[in-house]
């Protein structure tokens, strides 16, 4: 005789918890969180503050006694003015050959203080041209100008951008340069307060 052994299924609890079923830790609902009240602002104030906050300023490993400002050393005025040189004198190609091989703030803003002087330069060309085209004809003739007054206004326009840019990156160099000398320069007393 064979016994036949019945099995019973036995239904198993269906948890809904989807993502979070098999987690022995499931995060607390909206119901069961405990609310903690905010302090009061008089509490809050006189809370002292970390110890670990310093406004020491720790320089990278292997720069010595280079300050870096805004992630670059500041640089002397002598690349400076190299980089103004090079950039102006090679107009476009010198300004991106300087500015994307620039270390420091001195040859960022040196390259971008030759863009402007090449700017100005070649506002002053369009200017005494009194035309934005090229004039190929050399057999004396010459052609009419269309339109003298557009080319004085973009002439006028290009020089006015090379001086503010001129301008604008002397203005971010020194403030790098100040910026480096309060960094080096020893806290005192009347800093503090």
């Amino acid at each position: 005789m064979i016994q036949q052994q019945q099995h019973s299924i036995i239904p198993q609890p269906q948890s809904t918890d989807g993502v979070f079923s098999n987690m022995s830790a499931k995060p607390e609902s909206e119901s069961t969180k405990n609310e903690e009240a905010l302090p009061a602002y008089e509490e809050a104030a006189a809370d002292t503050t970390p110890p670990y906050w310093q406004t020491t300023i720790i320089a990278p490993a292997g720069f010595g006694d280079l300050v870096l400002v805004e992630g670059l050393p500041v640089g002397s005025i002598l690349s400076f003015l190299w980089n103004l040189m090079v950039s102006a004198s090679f107009q476009l190609v010198g300004f991106m050959l300087t500015y994307l091989l620039h270390t420091s703030h001195a040859g960022k803003n040196g390259a971008l203080a030759g863009l402007g002087v090449s700017l100005i330069q070649y506002g002053f060309y369009v200017r005494s041209r009194g035309t934005l085209e090229e004039d190929y004809d050399y057999d004396g003739k010459g052609h009419e100008l269309e339109d003298p007054v557009q080319a004085e206004i973009v002439a006028y326009l290009m020089m006015f951008i090379g001086w503010f840019i001129i301008l604008r990156t002397v203005t971010e160099y020194n403030k790098a340069r100040k910026m480096e000398s309060i960094i080096c320069s020893e806290p005192t007393i009347e800093s503090i307060v």
